[in-house]
């Protein structure tokens, strides 16, 4: 199938993003284990970089505030 068939709504499906957004699900959970717990005062963010519908990047943050 080339990349010009696929319908906008199935890009999710390709396998770059499917491994991607598998990888996402990861670094979330990785996250909320490192933020949720008590005495973190922070962000914890995730920044996932698209082009024409194919994730590029994900970029994850922790800043932590000291009080």
């Amino acid at each position: 199938m080339s990349r010009a068939s696929i319908q906008p709504e199935m890009l999710k499906y390709t396998q770059v993003n499917r491994q991607k957004i598998a990888k996402l699900q990861e670094i979330i959970e990785a996250l909320l284990e490192k933020a949720l717990e008590r005495g973190f005062f922070g962000v914890a963010t995730v920044e996932v970089r698209v082009q024409d519908g194919t994730i590029q990047e994900i970029e994850e943050r922790i800043e932590r505030k000291h009080r």
